[in-house]
């Protein structure tokens, strides 16, 4: 662009003062006005779940599978923290397996736990990962599936169930909480010795399908870490010195609590055709039958 004569009284954005003054930064009043506008989380650090591996490369377990875990990690308590949700979304996109939920929000954080008051306690460290809920609050969600009936064994559903408010089966029978099955304390649906349960499918030798509709605690995962090291300068004691400043974090609405069991029932060992461990077995030479298996049900799977 050519050179055009100015029009009107020149200001300068940034004064040609050689005394220029410092901006300094008040991190304790930045958790103030988070913790003031925000509900109380509860943070569980997630850490991936090393129990019966034999190499630290491996993805499955030859020694029976992880009945502490929750999808491969552990999750462990670490405090809580006033932090506030903003632009919660509800979005789902269709995928190979299936349909996904990709239901995020952001997240607005405090740079410490809350102990006596509000941060006031230790340093909070996030990771890709790591489990939210809001504290004293059930904030139950409906969830639809559709399930085998488990002669013998508990009925686990993808999150852990508060309550059950329909349960039919692939012949149009319905079932009800409190009569026909209880749910536990490990969200998972108990049905009772004595009274009508589904069965099992005379056709495929399997647990009858049912569909159930039942209400869970909502929860977050910590999705990305948009800015995990954020650092500032400011001025303490004449002096200018840097200071770290909290997290900035996307956080996604639960899409899988567990893919694995839980309570050491007979399912973790194997015994399940419903929830089958993956087993590699060699062919009998002997056998006389060479019938090649197309089906997805006659694979066992982690």
């Amino acid at each position: 662009m050519g050179e055009r004569p100015p029009k009107g009284e020149q200001l300068r954005v940034i004064p040609m003062s050689p005394n220029l003054e410092q901006i300094s930064m008040a991190p304790e009043k930045f958790d103030e006005l988070v913790t003031g506008r925000s509900v109380d989380l509860v943070h569980y650090r997630a850490m991936p779940s090393p129990i019966n591996k034999k190499d630290a490369g491996e993805y499955r377990r030859a020694e029976g599978m992880d009945t502490v875990g929750s999808s491969g990690f552990l999750f462990k308590k670490a405090g809580c923290f006033s932090g506030a949700i903003l632009g919660n979304t509800k979005e789902m996109h269709k995928d190979k397996g299936g349909v996904i939920d990709y239901s995020t929000a952001r997240l607005v954080l405090p740079r410490y736990y809350n102990d006596k008051d509000l941060a006031d306690g230790s340093r909070i460290f996030l990771n890709i990962g790591d489990r939210l809920y809001i504290k004293d609050l059930l904030t139950e969600v409906v969830a639809v599936e559709t399930a085998h009936y488990r002669d013998g064994l508990k009925d686990q559903y993808r999150f852990p169930a508060i309550c059950v408010e329909h349960l039919i089966d692939s012949q149009g029978t319905e079932y009800s909480p409190g009569y026909n099955f209880k749910v536990d304390k490990d969200g998972d649906v108990v049905w009772i010795t004595g009274r009508p349960n589904p069965g099992v499918d005379s056709s495929t030798g399997e647990g009858r399908v049912y569909t159930v509709r039942y209400r869970y605690n909502a929860h977050w995962y910590v999705a990305n870490l948009i800015n995990e090291v954020r650092v500032i300068s400011v001025t303490e004691g004449g002096a200018r010195k840097p200071i770290r400043m909290a997290y900035s974090a996307v956080i996604q609405r639960e899409y899988v609590y567990h893919d694995i069991a839980r309570s050491g029932d007979a399912d973790q060992r194997g015994d399940d055709p419903c929830r089958p461990t993956r087993v590699d077995k060699s062919p009998d030479p002997n056998t006389k039958d060479h019938t090649v298996h197309v089906e997805l049900s006659k694979f066992t799977a982690e």
